[in-house]
């Protein structure tokens, strides 16, 4: 190799060593404006300062889908919900196959009381790319189980997909979760299996009036 090739090759290395090494810096700065970030968005009087971490580290590091997530949770806390539904679009188109992204985009919909096609798509997106997943299906099922009353037909069917795989990993957390969402008779109709003979179906039974005694409560499921 040639002098003036070895020093070109030594100005091209020293180049990139120096980019590499503001990139790191960068994403540094970010890093720590996005921790900061989330740790003043647990508190409602300081969720403000929240957002504007985030607005920096979205600066320092414009192509960061984390960055972008935690802007959009800050102000979906602040109840600024079309620019929180704006970050996480942002965030998903820098992550797309980032299931936890999707699920927490989902949630986001879920909180900002947006019941259309976005949700579909993002609870369907989640499940795809999570689907070996067992905190995504179990965030989907608990969030499903509150709001099933409240979905149409087809997202009732999405949210069954997650509850059924959920009940086979956690039951004993997802038969909690439907109490406390008052949906203990969906999950004896649509996913325990023998639910006639359940114990938990028959106080459920019991509980919501179907049945008048404890021997009458322990039969086919209703």
């Amino acid at each position: 190799m040639s002098q003036s090739a070895r020093l070109l090759l030594i100005v091209l290395l020293a180049a990139a060593a120096g980019t590499a090494l503001i990139g790191n810096g960068r994403w540094l700065i970010a890093h720590a404006y996005t921790r900061f970030a989330e740790d003043q968005a647990r508190w409602p009087e300081t969720r403000a300062a929240a957002a504007k971490a985030a607005d920096y580290a979205i600066a320092f590091q414009p192509y960061s889908a984390q960055a972008y997530r935690q802007r959009g949770l800050n102000r979906l806390l602040l109840r600024q919900h079309d620019e929180a539904l704006a970050d996480y679009q942002a965030a998903i188109s820098r992550a797309p196959a980032d299931a936890f992204l999707w699920r927490d985009y989902a949630l986001a919909l879920l909180y900002a009381d947006r019941f259309d096609e976005r949700l579909k798509h993002a609870v369907s997106q989640a499940q795809t790319w999570g689907r070996r997943s067992a905190p995504i299906h179990f965030s989907l099922a608990v969030a499903g189980l509150k709001v099933f009353a409240d979905s149409d037909p087809e997202l009732q069917q999405l949210w069954l997909k997650s509850i059924r795989l959920a009940y086979q990993v956690q039951p004993g957390a997802l038969m909690q979760a439907a109490y406390t969402a008052d949906q203990e008779i969906l999950l004896c109709q649509q996913v325990i299996p023998d639910a006639g003979r359940n114990v938990w179906c028959a106080i459920a039974r019991w509980r919501h009036g179907l049945c008048t005694s404890a021997s009458d409560c322990i039969g086919p499921s209703p």
